[in-house]
This record gives structure tokens, C-alpha cells and sequence, in this order.
């Protein structure tokens, strides 16, 4: 769950935006007026506040930029009492803290999922001296015995039985744009080498430091995920751990052996005081209450059969059967063609099962397809029942699963059986189209039902795939707004037995395609949404939303805030786009806001990588298109200038981060302007490419080299256009359109039989594994289908060859058949696949690819909300509203205005194909080629 960990912090502050957490919106003053009481007779201190952070600080005293810092941990219980202790100390030592400013927020960085490496931190202190440090620890430990607070995992517990832990790090923020193009916490060496400030769910000092509290002792050995037979922790003197399956804030999930019985079991782990909430119910409550839950439903034979409950080093552990099978979501995935005869099947099993917990009084509240197990012979069995409410004990937890958790559930109300129906009707809706209801985002009030949000969606899937439409209402009633218009379980089970045997005949004819009246509704949307948004700040060197123009990507809030992916660059290509092909002159005084705050933090980044998506290329694009069109020719001068000083020899290879990004930006520039000079960078650097190339077996790869290092990339191959071998065969082609060279050419045919070579066909659709020893596959721009079309399609338009057409319309027939699995977006969705039958259309002639994308637009369309009165799009992973152009609305705008209106795609240089009148296909001639 480590990326859905990392998403959370970015959750919580707006409901329709991720913002970090320092927005959020916290109530409670108490510990704000703790402190005001002690600093009323304290002379000489003052406080801020910023974020989540109360700052206590002293005129004038100076902070160490790193060093050994104290932390003390709180449940939001006992932090009034923990700061009222620790405060007179504090002020009297004169050491500068901070504390979290509110109870609420507590609740929040001690939730069950929060990142494990900065939950349970309540007082964080900065001393300055190593005595000072000494001092503090002890006098903090002895005022705070007794008290409760989590275990703070980045830390080392001062002594065991107290809430007072210590670390090496940073005390003012300091960090360092990496080759990657984002964001990431640094310290710095004896040496004056900047290194990364690890933020470990574990205890990690730098070498060159050396434990104030502990002799040097030799370094603990790392676990291991998979210990030896003979190997492996023995919990209780019984339970040996074989394999940690998952990790949370909460405690772990482990697979081990009974030594007793010889039996494979299943450990589950809780820490104390985490996740507490209002009730004052922690982790070890909740997995108590799970364990009281399998203990009541044993006997249905419905759940894991409960082993044993104890503790061990302090945490709780339960120990329960290790039910054989797969999750009702990794079955679903794997049986994706299943007989309807088997979904019928699987459908009635589903309601005896949520019947079964209701003839025993338990309400579920957390009934989804990753909390059902389907086991070899098809059976169900119910897990992780933490969520569980038994009526008769009275005692629930507030929580659920976004999608599945019915609308009425508040903190306030016990659930209800109701609430399970709705559940039961999202859980059906995966069943019967793979998808989990995209219900993350609701209208903005006042606004669309769920059954009329969501129900276009069901029924266009139905129709498609022929599903009874009696089990498509079934769906939308229960997951009715009102949970008294929802059916009963015995009505639920009844109309399941009355579903036919079979599918009924599938839709056939056109697709549905978006009309030009919902394609201008929704580019209006996301023009008005860019225009009312736009927050602009200082320059400065930090990376939180305050100093990012328009609401990003989670992950994009660690990146360039002028950067082509996430950034305002993006955005601003995109109001160019809007300008310059709709005529919305209104939008120019943005543009140029945008283009002078860009330009303003060029210099403020002196460690920005070049390339064209994460790094400077793309932003110095964008400002010399921008100033084009604005008439400002110092800013043209100065973009253009800082364009010829970019490296051509860039050690990264590829479009996103490397070289050919680069050079494809030189190209760009060519083709917008025709000076010599940015043409001369481009075979600089295709000279380079061409000397780095590796050939084996007569197949081309430029890998990722180790350094400088990219995340999840260094070291790989790749075939996609982002980061491999598709993107580098477009800029060749680009190459030897603007030169007139045929080498680039056939560099370029060299790498499309490597691509050509890779092709993975289904039923005649084309995919392309990540690369050689990745088998992942998917259909989008970055890595998969939709990206290596984009440079098979320009290398038929400038060879003739049919083998590229035929390759490029098997891509295009994956984008298709995966078009259910897509977000909307252009790096990995409905935009940028989109984007790839336009380009086919163009170069055939053929009307059919228009009506595809014309039909990707239109199920855009279909998962369109209403915010602020307007028509908007949820960005990657359908959790919020963005901005940005590569995960949200810019690039779905800029789809849509394709759509509209006929021009070049985005960051292409596709104007060189009508500028040297290259050859174009006649468009009736790829007709046979297509199938119907």
C-alpha cells in the first residue's frame, strides 16, 4: 500500500483538490491556549503558525540547519496533557520546538493508514548542544512517564517504556530538485555533499554521525521479505514469520507457521495508540473487535477461523486461518470472460454471504471485492472484518472504503443494514464490469444522483457487453441516495434468481460518440476550471502548494512547479492551444501571468534537469511560444538563449527526461521559427543518440543509465514513448524530416523493427511489455500501445510502409478494448489514447478513427462531474480535480479541443511533414486493413 499511503496526506485538507495537509482545516484551540498561558509569564518568546505546525521560537536565536532533534509522541487524548508538562522545561532550557497545532490534526497523522514514516511525531525539539540534547531526554521522559503516545517508527526510542524518541536529520527544510525533476529532503555531509534526508518507517543515522545515547554497536541485519525454512522470527514461541505480505501504520501483515500444528497461518499486527479515534478506539481495539467478529461468524464457515489473540513486544497480534484463494478482485482480474452462467453464480453467493452476517447481527460496513476471498472450489469467505459492527455490542468504528461506503455513513450514526445494500450494490458493480464504481467524486452540491452520476456509465457497459439490463437496475437501486428506496436482501435475491441464463445480444451498430455540443461543454469546463484556479505566489524555493499556480497530481506537489508534466508550463501550453485555436483572446492576460511567473523562477532553481517533460526544456518551450504570441521579445530572446545552452549529450536517453526530449525541443523550435541554430542542437543531439545506442540480435536499446538516477527507471530498458524506444524513433523521424538525412531515417526504421519485433498480438490488438524482463502491459502514451502508434503512425507517413499502419491500428484496437480500464487523462488514459486515433485519422483518412476518438471523448463525458456550476474532469486515479497537463484537465482539455478543432498534437513537431511535403497516404487506401 505504499503508494496509496503516500496519497493519503494529500486527501485529506479538500475534498475536490489534493492539497497537503497543511490545509487543513483544523478547530480545536486548546493547545493553542496551553501554550498562551505559559508564555504569558515568559518574557522574550513568540509563536507562528504554518501548516499543521505551531513554531515556538526567540528573537534572534539562530537554528542549526541539522542535527539530533527529540520528538515526543501523543494520542489526541493525551497531548494537552503531554505539552502542559514539557512546556515550562522547554521555555526554561530556551530550546526553539514546534508542536502540532491542533487535537484534530493528531487524529489525523495517528491515522491507521497515514505514511509510517512521519506519523506519531505530536513535539518535535531542536536542540543545539549535545548536553542540551542529553538533558531534554531525560527531563521530557521523566514528565511525560505514563503517558500515552505511538511508537514513532523514523526514531529510536529514548528508553522503552516512554513516549520520547530521537533522530538525525534536518531542522530547516532544505530541498534539492533531483534528476528525476521532483523534490526530495536533503542533509549535508562533513564533506558538503547534499544526501537524502530518508524519512524510514525505521531508525537510520548518517555514517558520519555517531548515537548520543547508545555506544557503537554493530548494525542490526535488515529482515528479509522471505526468510529461509530454517529462519524467520518466532512470535509467542510459536508463530514463525515466513513473509511480511503487507505494511500500514497500524502494524503489519504477516504470513507464518504454526511449529505447533505445522500449519500456514495468517498474523495480524497492531500498534498501540495508533489510529485513535474520537471514541478513543485504537489499532489494538480494532483488531480486538475483528477477532470478536470471526469468533461470532465462525461457525457460518463464512470467515477465517480465529487461532489465537496475543501480544508480543508490546503489539497485538491475532492470529487467524490462512484462507487458500485469491481476493474477489484479483479473481475478477483474472476471470475477466467468465460465463454469465458464472456471474449469476457468483452474484447469488455474494448476497447469501452478506445474508449470513446479518442473520448474525453483524453489519459489515467494509463489504468490498478486496475484502472477500473466492477459495479454489469457489467458495466466499469474508475478511478483515476490523469495520465490522455487531449490533448487539453496540460498539462500531467509523470507516469505509471510497466507492463502496454508502453516503449516509457519518461518525455520528451507527451503520446500518442499509448501508451494507449500497455496499452490496457497488460490489455487484464490480463484478459485472471489472470497475469499481467511480464515485470518489461527487457532484458538488447540489448536484446529480448517484444512480443518475453513475448510471450512464453502468448502462453504456451493459449495452456493450450485452448484460441483462435487469442487473444494471438491480445495481443502481442499491446504491440509491436514499437508503428507503433500496431494496431488501430477500427482494436482492429474488430478482438475482429471476436474471436470464445467458447475455442478451450485444449492442451493434455505431459508436456512441461525444457531440460537438458536449465537446465544447466540456473544454468550457476546463478553461473556466484553469481560469478560476490560477493561485499565483512568490518565487521561492519551496515545492508546497502555495507556491504551484494550480492544484496538481499528489506526487506532482513533490515536483518543478514549472514543469511541462505537473506544472504551469503545462498549463500555460495548453491556454495557448486554447487561444490560438478557439480565439479566446480573453485568456492572454493568464498567459501572460503564467509565462512571467515561470520566467521569475528560472534563476530561483539552479539544480533543474534539462528535459523536456520534468526538467527546463519544457518550460523554456513554453515561454518562447508564449512570448510569440504575446509579442514579447525579450522573453523570446531570453527563452531562446537559455535553449542553446541545454546539453545535447544528456546521459538520459529518453523523450520524458533525456536527450531526445531535448532534442525534439530544438525541433519544436525549428518548426516554429526555422532558425538554423536550434536545428544544428537537434543532430547534436541525434549524433549522440546514435553513438549510445546498443545493438543486439539486430534490436536497438538505449537503457536508463544508474546516474544520474530516476526513480523506478535507472538501469532498465524500455519500449513506450516516455521512457524507451518508441519516443526516440519520433525524434529520429522528426530528425530526418528537418535535416533531409536519411541515416536519422534508418536509425529510425532500426528501432521500429525493434518495436515491431517486441509486439505482443491479441485478437489483433498490439501490446508492448514495458521492456525486455517487465511483462507489465498497458495501452497508454508513457509505457504501452497508445505511445509506440504515436511513432509507428509518423514513420508510415513519411515511408509509405503498411507494416506501421497495420502496428499503429493494432495499438489503436488495444486502446479500445482497454478503454473501461483508462482514467481520462494523457499520460496513462482516455486523452492521451485519444490522441493516437486522431493521429491515425490524419494520416489515413480514414473517418473510423475519428468516430474512436470521438467515442473516448464521449465516455470522458460520461465521467464528467459538476463543480462550481461547470462541467470537470477527475485527474489520474479519478480521486480529485487537477490542473496539470500530463494526469488532469489540461490534457483532457486539449484533447477535447483536438476533437473541435483540427491542429498539430501537443509537444509534437508534426509541422514538419507539411513543411517538407513528405509523403501522405491517399485515404482510401489503408480501408482494407481495418476491420469493421
Amino acid at each position: 500500500m505504499n503508494a496509496n499511503g503516500e496519497v493519503i496526506p494529500f486527501t485529506i485538507a479538500d475534498p475536490y483538490q489534493f492539497e497537503t495537509i497543511d490545509y487543513y482545516p483544523w478547530r480545536s484551540r486548546a493547545l493553542l491556549e496551553i501554550l498562551k498561558s505559559h508564555l504569558a509569564s515568559t518574557s522574550g518568546w513568540r509563536y507562528e503558525i504554518e501548516g499543521i505546525w505551531t513554531y515556538v521560537l526567540r528573537p534572534g536565536q539562530a537554528l542549526p540547519g541539522q542535527g539530533w532533534k527529540l520528538h515526543l509522541s501523543a494520542t489526541p487524548h493525551s497531548a494537552p496533557e503531554v505539552l502542559e508538562r514539557v512546556l515550562p522545561v522547554l521555555l526554561e532550557v530556551g530550546t526553539l520546538f514546534k508542536f502540532i497545532v491542533s487535537t484534530d490534526l493528531l487524529y489525523v497523522v495517528n491515522a491507521p493508514y497515514w505514511p509510517r514514516g512521519i506519523s506519531g511525531k505530536f513535539i518535535t525539539i531542536y536542540p543545539t548542544e549535545e548536553p542540551e540534547l542529553r538533558y531534554l531526554a531525560e527531563r521530557c521522559y521523566e514528565l511525560t512517564r505514563g503517558l500515552e503516545g505511538p511508537r514513532v517508527l523514523s526514531d529510536r526510542p529514548y528508553k522503552p517504556d516512554g513516549i520520547v524518541f530521537y533522530r538525525y536529520g534536518a531542522f530547516k527544510p532544505l530541498f534539492r530538485l533531483g534528476a528525476d525533476g521532483f523534490y526530495m529532503p536533503v542533509m549535508v555531509s562533513p564533506s558538503g555533499e547534499e544526501v537524502e534526508d530518508k524519512r524510514n518507517p525505521w531508525f537510520s543515522a548518517p555514517p558520519w554521525t555517531r548515537d548520543p545515547f547508545r555506544p557503537p554497536q554493530p548494525q542490526a541485519p535488515q529482515p528479509v521479505s522471505q526468510p529461509s525454512s530454517q529462519g524467520g522470527l518466532v512470535l509467542k514461541e510459536r508463530y514463525r514469520v515466513l513473509k511480511a505480505l503487507h505494511f500500514s501504520n497500524k502494524g503489519g501483515l504477516y504470513k507464518a507457521l504454526d511449529i505447533h500444528t505445522g500449519m500456514e497461518v495468517i498474523l495480524k499486527e497492531a500498534r498501540p495508540h495508533v489510529g485513535t479515534d474520537p471514541q478513543g478506539y485504537d489499532a489494538v481495539f480494532r483488531l480486538q473487535q475483528e477477532y470478536a467478529m470471526l469468533e461470532k461468524l465462525a461457525s457460518t464457515g463464512t470467515v477465517p477461523r480465529p487461532l489465537d489473540l496475543f501480544e508480543y513486544g508490546g503489539h497485538t497480534f491475532a492470529a487467524e486461518e490462512l484462507v487458500p484463494g485469491r481476493t474477489l478482485r484479483k479473481h475478477l482480474d483474472a476471470a475477466s470472460n467468465q460465463p454469465w452462467i458464472e456471474v449469476k453464480g457468483l452474484i447469488r453467493k455474494l448476497v447469501r454471504l452478506l445474508g449470513v452476517a446479518h442473520e448474525r447481527g453483524v453489519v459489515l460496513q467494509d463489504f468490498t471485492p478486496n475484502n472477500v476471498m473466492v477459495t479454489p472450489e469457489g467458495d466466499l469467505r469474508l475478511i478483515d472484518l476490523e469495520l465490522a459492527f455487531d449490533t448487539a455490542r453496540g460498539i462500531y468504528i467509523f470507516g469505509g472504503t471510497p466507492g463502496y461506503i454508502s453516503p449516509q455513513r457519518s461518525i455520528q450514526h451507527p451503520p446500518t443494514v442499509a448501508d451494507d445494500l449500497f455496499s452490496l450494490g457497488a460490489v455487484l458493480h464490480f463484478v459485472l464490469t471489472g470497475r469499481h464504481p467511480t464515485l470518489h467524486m461527487r457532484d458538488e452540491a447540489p448536484g446529480r444522483s448517484i444512480p443518475e452520476q453513475l448510471g450512464p456509465i453502468l448502462w453504456a457497459i451493459a449495452a456493450e457487453r450485452g448484460l441483462p439490463a435487469k442487473a444494471a437496475a438491480l445495481v443502481l437501486e442499491l446504491m440509491d441516495d436514499d437508503p428507503r428506496r433500496r431494496p431488501t436482501l430477500e427482494e436482492v435475491a429474488r430478482r438475482v434468481d429471476a436474471l436470464p441464463e445467458t447475455l442478451v445480444a450485444r449492442r451493434s451498430g455505431c459508436l456512441r460518440i461525444a457531440r460537438e455540443a458536449e465537446l465544447a461543454e466540456g473544454l468550457a469546463g476546463v478553461i473556466g476550471y484553469i481560469a478560476d484556479k490560477a493561485q499565483f505566489a512568490p518565487s521561492g524555493g519551496s515545492h508546497h502548494r502555495v507556491n504551484c499556480p494550480w492544484p496538481t497530481n499528489w506526487v506532482g506537489y513533490k515536483a518543478d512547479p514549472i514543469s511541462i508534466q505537473f506544472g504551469a508550463s503545462g498549463v500555460g501550453l495548453f491556454l495557448l492551444r486554447a487561444i490560438q485555436a478557439h480565439g479566446r483572446n480573453d485568456l492572454e492576460p493568464l498567459l501572460r501571468r503564467t509565462a512571467e511567473w515561470c520566467a521569475a523562477r528560472l534563476s530561483a532553481e539552479p539544480n533543474r534537469p534539462p528535459g523536456l517533460y520534468f526538467g527546463l526544456a519544457g518550460p523554456l518551450l513554453f515561454l518562447h511560444r508564449a512570448a510569440r504570441q504575446l509579442g514579447d521579445g525579450a522573453m523570446e530572446e531570453q527563452a531562446a538563449g537559455l535553449v542553446a545552452g541545454l546539453p545535447t549529450d544528456y546521459p538520459l536517453p529518453d523523450i520524458a527526461h533525456g536527450a531526445a526530449g531535448i532534442g525534439l525541443t530544438h525541433l519544436m523550435l525549428f518548426a516554429d521559427t526555422g532558425k538554423i541554430q536550434f536545428l544544428d542542437k537537434a543532430m547534436e543531439v541525434g549524433e549522440y543518440l546514435a553513438h549510445t545506442v546498443r545493438v543486439l540480435n539486430g534490436s536497438l536499446a538505449w537503457p536508463i543509465p544508474a546516474e544520474p538516477h530516476i526513480r523506478e527507471f535507472s538501469g532498465k530498458e524500455y519500449y513506450g514513448y516516455a521512457h524507451g524506444v518508441a519516443g526516440i524513433v519520433t525524434f529520429l523521424i522528426y530528425l530526418s524530416l528537418a535535416s533531409g538525412k536519411d541515416r536519422w531515417l534508418d536509425l529510425a526504421v532500426q528501432g521500429a523493427h525493434t518495436l515491431l519485433r517486441a509486439a505482443q498480438r491479441v485478437r489483433g490488438r498490439w501490446y508492448w511489455d514495458f521492456g525486455p524482463g517487465d511483462p507489465r502491459r498497458w495501452p497508454h502514451w508513457c509505457n504501452g500501445s497508445s505511445g509506440v502508434g504515436t511513432a509507428l503512425i509518423r514513420l508510415y507517413r513519411v515511408t509509405g510502409e503498411h507494416c506501421y499502419l497495420e502496428a499503429a491500428m493494432g495499438a489503436a484496437r488495444a486502446v479500445m478494448a482497454e478503454k473501461w480500464g483508462s482514467t481520462l487523462t494523457q499520460c496513462h488514459g482516455l486523452a492521451g489514447n485519444g490522441e493516437l486515433l486522431l493521429d491515425l485519422w490524419e494520416a489515413s483518412g480514414d473517418p473510423r478513427f475519428r468516430r474512436w476518438a470521438l467515442h473516448l471523448a464521449w465516455l470522458a463525458y460520461l465521467h464528467r462531474i459538476y463543480y462550481r456550476g461547470r462541467c470537470a474532469f477527475p485527474g489520474e486515479g479519478m480521486l480529485r480535480l487537477q490542473a496539470d497537463l500530463g494526469t488532469g484537465m489540461a490534457g483532457v482539455g486539449y484533447f477535447l479541443s483536438r476533437c473541435l478543432a483540427a491542429g498539430p498534437r501537443m509537444l509534437m513537431a508534426d509541422e514538419l511533414f507539411d513543411q517538407r511535403g513528405w509523403h501522405r497516404q491517399k485515404e482510401s487506401e489503408p480501408a482494407t486493413l481495418l476491420p469493421a
